[in-house]
C-alpha cells in the first residue's frame, strides 16, 4: 500500500518552517499520486499507447494511497476514493491556512462566504469556520472544498498551490463515490 508519508521526493515547494516535515511529507506523497494519476488520464483521454494500463495502475495507486494522522479524514466513509480525497482535502486545507497571514486568511474565509452553494456538492460555507477549524470540518465542507478551493485561493498563494488543488478537483471529480439516491 502507498503511504503518503513515503514520498520520494526531496525538495520541498514550501517555505522552511511553514509546516512541519511529516506534513510536508504527506503533501508531497498526495501530489505525487494526483499528478500522475492526471498525466495518465490525460494520456488515456489521447490514446496514447499503453495509457489505459497505466490509467488503472494510477487508479489503484490512488485508492491505496494511506495518509495518516492527523491528516487522514476521519472517521473514514465506507467508499474508498471518498476516503482518500477527503484526506488529500483536508491535508491541503490543513497546509494552505498555515501558510497564510491573518489578513489573508480573513480574505479567504470572505471568498468561501460568497461560493454559492451548490445542490449537495458544495454547501454554504461559513468562511470563518472553515478557517478556524481547518482540521474539524464535515464531509461536506471538505468535499465542497475539494472542488472549490483552487477559485478562493487564486491570487492569495503561490501559483504551484493553485495548480495543486486543481490537480485534486479533477482526481476528485473523476472518482467521487456517491451514495445510493445521491
Amino acid at each position: 500500500m502507498a503511504d503518503a508519508s513515503d514520498s520520494t521526493e526531496n525538495e520541498s515547494p514550501f517555505p522552511p518552517g511553514v509546516l512541519t516535515e511529516e506534513h510536508e511529507k504527506q503533501m508531497l506523497a498526495i501530489h505525487a499520486c494526483l499528478e500522475e494519476w492526471v498525466d495518465t488520464h490525460n494520456d488515456s483521454r489521447k490514446n496514447a499507447e499503453g495509457a489505459k494500463e497505466r490509467l488503472k495502475v494510477a487508479t489503484e495507486k490512488l485508492a491505496n494511497l494511506k495518509i495518516d494522522a492527523p491528516y487522514a479524514y476521519a472517521p473514514a466513509p465506507p467508499y474508498t476514493y471518498r476516503s482518500v480525497l477527503l484526506s488529500c482535502t483536508k491535508t491541503y486545507w490543513v497546509a494552505l491556512l498555515a501558510a497564510l497571514d491573518d489578513d489573508k486568511k480573513a480574505e479567504i474565509a470572505q471568498r468561501l462566504e460568497m461560493v454559492p452553494p451548490y445542490g449537495k456538492r458544495v454547501p454554504k460555507f461559513k468562511g470563518k469556520r472553515c478557517v478556524q477549524k481547518a482540521a474539524e470540518l464535515n464531509e461536506r465542507e471538505y468535499e465542497g472544498l475539494m472542488r472549490t478551493a483552487m477559485f478562493v485561493a487564486m491570487g492569495l498563494v503561490p501559483d504551484f498551490v493553485v495548480e495543486w488543488w486543481r490537480e485534486l478537483g479533477e482526481v476528485g471529480v473523476m472518482n467521487w463515490e456517491d451514495e445510493p439516491g445521491r
